[in-house]
């Protein structure tokens, strides 16, 4: 029982910290410095907003490119869940 009482308890984790990104996520995206970039930019724009530090760990040496498929996504989210409720 404790197991399974464990694997509860992380998957509702997981969905808060889930539900956590996509407010910032959101917020961000309505900021005024992003609302107004187009595709690439605003992905980036979105990302740094979310948390600074993160996005300059991850990918401030080497941005996103247009095309590219984001496999450092779950590595910022990540970072974010992290550092939440510390400075970003």
């Amino acid at each position: 029982m404790r197991a399974e009482s464990a694997v509860c308890t992380s998957q509702s984790s997981q969905q808060t910290n889930e539900l956590m990104f996509h407010e910032y996520e959101s917020a961000c995206e309505q900021s005024p410095q992003c609302v107004h970039l187009k595709a690439l930019n605003r992905v980036r724009c979105v990302r740094e907003c979310v948390s600074p530090s993160c996005y300059m760990d991850i990918y401030q040496k080497d941005p996103l490119e247009e095309g590219e498929v984001d496999v450092r996504l779950n590595s910022f989210k990540g970072c974010f869940i992290q550092r939440l409720g510390r400075p970003r």
